[in-house]
């Protein structure tokens, strides 16, 4: 059975509100049995850095402080912007994606970096970034 990042870490971190953002007006995460995957999330796992494109360990980006980890979003996973201008009406990730990132904090995001610090980037600078992968100042991490 496929766990998602937060189904994953729950046995350590045991408190759910941990995976909600107080800013976020919308329902709070709960932790279902069987797994919806598709449920509300507070944070959502930038989407290059999950399985499907890093097969290897964490050693082997080379930039950790300046590839985000996690950020704002409302689902298990955030698209990287290059997904919003290239789709911009998909439903997951295009304008009113689920996937999209989430400005919820004076116009930008709270964002977790791979080397483990956070960092408040506004729509700008997180927006402004569509490259695609190495391309990518934020997302990719090479």
């Amino acid at each position: 059975m496929y766990t998602d990042w937060v189904q994953q870490v729950m046995p350590y971190v045991k408190n759910a509100q941990m995976f909600t953002c107080p800013s976020n007006s919308g329902s709070p995460y709960v932790d279902t049995v069987p797994p919806n995957h598709d449920s509300y999330h507070g944070y959502g796992m930038n989407y290059w850095m999950t399985y499907y494109y890093y097969y290897h360990g964490l050693g082997s980006i080379q930039k950790p402080a300046e590839t985000i980890w996690f950020t704002d979003c409302n689902f298990y996973v955030v698209y990287p912007t290059y997904y919003l201008y290239t789709y911009p009406t998909s439903t997951a990730y295009g304008q009113s994606g689920y996937a999209r990132l989430q400005l919820r904090h004076n116009d930008g995001v709270n964002c977790g970096f791979i080397d483990g610090h956070a960092k408040w980037l506004n729509r700008q600078t997180i927006e402004g970034d569509i490259g695609l992968y190495t391309a990518s100042t934020y997302w990719w991490g090479r």
